[in-house]
């Protein structure tokens, strides 16, 4: 046997070693990566979205301090009034910093606040011009700026979402509403509020709910949230803080 063809092809495998074993190295990162994000090709860096949020509104009351106000009146105003319904609507920008980690920002606009009980009314004679009962209706109209980070598990199409931040509130009118209830008409009086409100205000979020991603470009997103005023909104002897709950429905498209 010619001993220059016996070794030959080992020489010609040992040249080319080191290529094959960068190509191997190549081929198993690359499969690496796509495992941990399939999505890594078509994933979009930016998304614009819209949202809207039907809320559950109110607000926490406790005594200012050196307050001359007895703190029975906190109970008797508790026991009067109950939460209101709202909303928050507006468009978001989501940046994708990494596969599972965000930043989100957006403009809102929403409207918050708090109502009473239907009151029965009693007049000592009888008055048709009297109303048989009476509502209010305290509402609060705001531009809120959010930011928050985002948290997305899972690479399926449909995966758990979670996020936390802050929104910074900008109050553009607060009003009463009033709700006198005749025998035979019923009167809406609307009234604005000129009191001291503090105009803006800041309020921790936090959310986890559901992502669904419809394709390459678009997705879903459905997540419950709550929000929670740590400022005070006036300078009363009784300070409240207005918060609420909702259900954010957002539909979002990758740029």
């Amino acid at each position: 046997m010619n001993h220059k063809s016996a070794i030959y092809p080992c020489v010609f495998f040992i040249g080319k070693f080191p290529l094959l074993l960068i190509t191997c190295i190549t081929i198993q990162v690359h499969a690496q990566v796509l495992l941990k994000n399939p999505d890594a090709k078509d994933s979009c860096k930016f998304q614009i979205g819209i949202h809207f949020s039907p809320d559950i509104c109110y607000r926490t009351l406790h005594l200012a301090d050196n307050s001359s106000i007895e703190n029975p009146i906190i109970p008797l105003i508790n026991e009067l009034e109950v939460p209101k319904y709202g909303y928050t609507l507006g468009a978001n920008l989501w940046i994708h910093i990494r596969n599972i980690v965000g930043i989100e920002t957006g403009i809102h606009f929403s409207n918050r606040g708090y109502q009473s009980k239907v009151m029965e009314l009693h007049s000592i004679e009888d008055d048709p011009n009297m109303p048989e009962r009476a509502h209010y209706s305290t509402e609060f109209y705001a531009i809120d700026i959010p930011i928050k980070a985002n948290f997305t598990i899972g690479h399926k199409k449909i995966r758990f979402f979670a996020s936390a931040g802050f929104t910074t509130t900008f109050f553009i009118e607060m009003v009463a509403i009033h709700t006198y209830y005749y025998s035979d008409q019923t009167v809406i009086k609307t009234i604005p509020i000129y009191d001291d409100y503090n105009p803006v205000n800041l309020s921790p979020t936090i959310s986890a709910g559901i992502y669904y991603k419809i394709n390459n470009k678009m997705s879903l997103r459905i997540d419950p949230i709550f929000r929670y005023c740590v400022l005070r909104i006036a300078n009363t002897p009784i300070v409240d803080h207005l918060y609420s709950g909702g259900l954010n429905i957002s539909y979002y498209f990758g740029l």
